[in-house]
């Protein structure tokens, strides 16, 4: 099951990245001529940060070692003690759905915010990592307390 999920959450992850397209011609056959689009001086920088692909991959790894450790410690008698959670851990695939909803809406937010405030992408995706790291943090803790 742990496959199952680092493989959703990986697939989540890429399809945040980036596109890039490769510098040079792809046509060999091509006479030399170039076109030029110019942009009126108020277009707005269209350019993603670097940071945000970066911060939604270590965000799905985040999420994907969340559920792994989670389910590491239900089955050696922890507890979850997120109410919200309590009822969606039991069930591997509602946990799925959850943490990938979860996940997907975040980025979402943050490639809204993007468009119009960079900072604004970067701060959120910084506290949902934050965040996240916090869980992973504890159930390393607890992981390790039960043995």
């Amino acid at each position: 099951m742990f496959r199952l999920t680092a493989a959703t959450m990986l697939i989540l992850g890429l399809s945040a990245l980036p596109a890039r397209a490769a510098d040079g011609d792809a046509d060999p056959n091509t006479t030399g001529l170039k076109v030029v689009v110019t942009t009126p001086a108020t277009a707005v920088n269209t350019t993603r940060p670097t940071a945000l692909p970066i911060l939604y991959g270590s965000l799905v790894g985040l999420q994907a070692y969340d559920f792994y450790s989670t389910r590491q410690g239900l089955s050696r008698g922890a507890q979850e003690v997120n109410p919200l959670m309590q009822g969606v851990v039991g069930n591997s695939t509602t946990a799925i759905v959850t943490k990938t909803v979860s996940t997907a809406v975040t980025i979402a937010i943050a490639e809204r915010l993007w468009k119009t405030n960079k900072t604004a992408a970067i701060v959120t995706m910084v506290v949902a990592n934050g965040v996240m790291g916090a869980v992973a943090a504890n159930n390393v803790r607890v992981l390790h307390q039960i043995h």
